[in-house]
């Protein structure tokens, strides 16, 4: 068997999708109640009628209440407070959501409100 030699093959892996997003000014909001067995595809479905939904998270524990929660985040929102109005009408799963924008980034640093006046 010494004379049959054995050629490996390069492997190509598939590319990620390199797709670069500008979160300068996008807006983060909270959404609690999320329902159990709900995925991330499935919240955003949910949210991605609202806007530019250019990113999601999902809490892999519960909130102080004992929730499943989830981030969504938006880009080129107008104005944050109409846009959390019309959030607070979604259903998950058949069960309705609360929404709110969120409090702090992901650095923990607390928001400011790019439309707050004064």
């Amino acid at each position: 068997m010494r004379g049959d030699e054995v050629k490996w093959t390069k492997v190509q892996y598939r590319k990620k999708k390199n797709r670069e997003v500008d979160f300068h000014g996008a807006i983060s909001y909270y959404v609690a109640g999320v329902p159990t067995g709900v995925k991330k595809v499935d919240i955003r479905r949910c949210f991605e009628g609202f806007g530019d939904l250019v990113d999601m998270f999902m809490g892999k524990k519960k909130d102080a209440v004992g929730m499943n929660f989830a981030f969504v985040k938006f880009n080129n929102v107008k104005d944050i407070w109409k846009l959390e109005s019309e959030m607070q009408n979604v259903n998950c799963a058949g069960k309705p959501v609360s929404v709110n924008v969120a409090r702090y980034g992901r650095d923990k640093s607390p928001i400011s409100d790019p439309n707050a006046v004064g």
